[in-house]
């Protein structure tokens, strides 16, 4: 029988014992990546402009490596302590390097979300989807469309990027009685990676009664997609992601915008457009892309 020295047994077990801590630390060490969209509805808001404003004031503490903020686990790991007992809250949420962090009460910083760019990912997951709280109407509809296409480059907006490719948005054409509903798509062609895109649906809504954006197969599974709270003539339809893969990058039908055509539309034909600008459809590399829009319409007959 072997014999073992009690002073190695116990050198053998405490090197055991350091092994298993650090594995541990490095394992909480590593903030687990979750998007925007995904954390507030963690947190039950409907959206994450509203819940980056409302974070401030929050309580926030750590169980078992799990970050909680009002008592509800946001699903994300982190290596920072704190206990419930301490009563910290959240003074601020900022960006520090690559990381979307809350600073708390106590002098801790947490990192809660891993972003690449992260002030760029941050406009557009985050900053964006304001546009569709302010749910601004176009000023005139019959400047929908000009030629319909190309979709005219936001000239206003100094700090564009130079387009680094560019892509396709074709909007389905239809023909409906008054009273009718129709089903007109958006369809997506040439798609160089989009990660992030933001589109205005524009309109007349004197004539046309929009009851529904349904998201389209060419992003589902792949990329958020956040449906206006309001449906009308400038309302914003958002998609984006933390990271899209090559295999994932894919053309097809984006949504599908479901009309009521009112009492009031006349025998006419009413132009359907969306409008994209400046940073608003990027790719991995948080890059703009152009987007050349070929319009639609829905052809009212008797």
């Amino acid at each position: 029988m072997i014999i073992v020295n009690k002073k190695i047994l116990v050198v053998l077990v405490g090197i055991a014992v350091l092994m298993i801590v650090v594995v541990i630390a490095i394992s909480n060490g590593k903030d687990k990546k979750i998007g925007l969209t995904e954390l507030s509805k963690n947190l039950c808001y409907d959206d994450s402009k509203q819940m980056i404003k409302d974070l401030p004031d929050k309580s926030v503490y750590i169980s078992n490596g799990k970050i909680f903020i009002d008592d509800k686990n946001t699903k994300i790991d982190s290596s920072v302590v704190i206990d419930k007992k301490e009563n910290v809250i959240i003074n601020e949420v900022d960006v520090n390097g690559n990381k979307l962090v809350i600073r708390c009460s106590n002098g801790k910083e947490i990192p809660i979300i891993d972003l690449t760019n992260a002030k760029s990912k941050e406009k557009i997951s985050n900053n964006k989807q304001e546009k569709s709280d302010d749910n601004e109407k176009s000023a005139n509809n019959t400047d929908i469309i000009n030629d319909g296409n190309k979709q005219e480059k936001d000239s206003a907006d100094s700090n564009v990027e130079e387009y680094v490719d560019s892509c396709e948005l074709v909007v389905g054409k239809k023909e409906a009685s008054v009273g009718e509903k129709v089903a007109i798509p958006i369809e997506l062609k040439k798609n160089p990676g989009i990660l992030g895109m933001t589109v205005s649906i524009e309109y007349d809504d004197e004539a046309l009664e929009l009851e529904d954006i349904k998201n389209g197969e060419a992003y589902e599974n792949i990329l958020q997609f956040t449906k206006p709270k309001i449906l009308e003539s400038g309302c914003i339809c958002l998609w984006d992601a933390i990271s899209i893969e090559k295999n994932d990058v894919k053309d097809g039908i984006i949504a599908t915008l479901v009309f009521n055509v009112r009492s009031s539309a006349k025998k006419q034909t009413y132009p359907i457009g969306i409008k994209c600008s400046g940073n608003d459809v990027v790719n991995n590399n948080l890059e703009s892309i152009e987007v050349i829009v070929k319009s639609g319409h829905i052809n009212v007959k008797e």
